[in-house]
């Protein structure tokens, strides 16, 4: 006995690979990109530049390198986003007393005024980023995520109190760094099933 092939198939479910936290952060980056975009849709302010004001406000005056140490992002990008930034009067770019051979950043007071907007601005798109998720929720979410990128970058453990214990030396990130192969040394620990390669022609194993 066949179906109808005019009723409609029931949905599939979605496959594992789309239920990954990894991919549902990258969603959810997605949308905050999103809520920014229509709150600055032609505002030359962009997130990566925000951060460049961030790290001197918070360290003070920095050479470029010492800027691009701080936000993650490479010396060559960073060097348009200051050149940007310069352009919009946010920041100056002085010889830096302790070292003629290298230039400091510093924030002006426009630039100031423009990141505590952002701040004020980053808060409200916040709250309807997680508006599905309560105070404790919310919280809660705020500490694993330190926690899991702690792991992996003690920058993240130094933000967060609650995160220290998780990177560092003598921290599981130190010693799967340190042992050389993280698949191996999870799978030692019996968390992670050694993954057999698949020959062209081959199909996966039924699950």
């Amino acid at each position: 006995m066949t179906g109808d092939p005019q009723r409609p198939c029931p949905p599939l479910p979605p496959d594992p690979i789309m239920m990954l936290p990894s991919r549902l952060i990258v969603q959810l980056a997605k949308t905050a990109r999103r809520l920014m975009t229509q709150a600055y849709p032609e505002d030359p302010l962009r997130f990566p530049r925000v951060l460049v004001l961030a790290a001197l406000a918070q360290h003070g005056p920095l050479s470029q390198r010492e800027v691009s140490e701080a936000i993650d992002i490479d010396p060559g990008d960073v060097v348009g986003m200051v050149d940007a930034l310069e352009e919009l009067g946010f920041l100056t770019r002085e010889r830096d007393p302790r070292d003629r051979r290298r230039y400091a950043l510093e924030l002006t007071k426009a630039g100031r005024a423009a990141l505590h907007e952002r701040r004020n601005f980053a808060v409200r798109m916040n709250e309807t980023l997680f508006a599905g998720l309560d105070p404790s929720e919310r919280s809660m979410l705020e500490s694993l995520l330190h926690k899991a990128l702690a792991y992996h970058d003690g920058r993240f453990a130094a933000d967060h109190p609650a995160s220290a214990g998780n990177s560092g030396p003598g921290s599981p990130a130190r010693r799967v760094h340190d042992e050389g192969d993280a698949e191996q040394a999870d799978r030692r620990a019996g968390q992670v099933e050694p993954v057999r390669p698949v020959a062209v022609g081959d199909h996966p194993p039924d699950q």
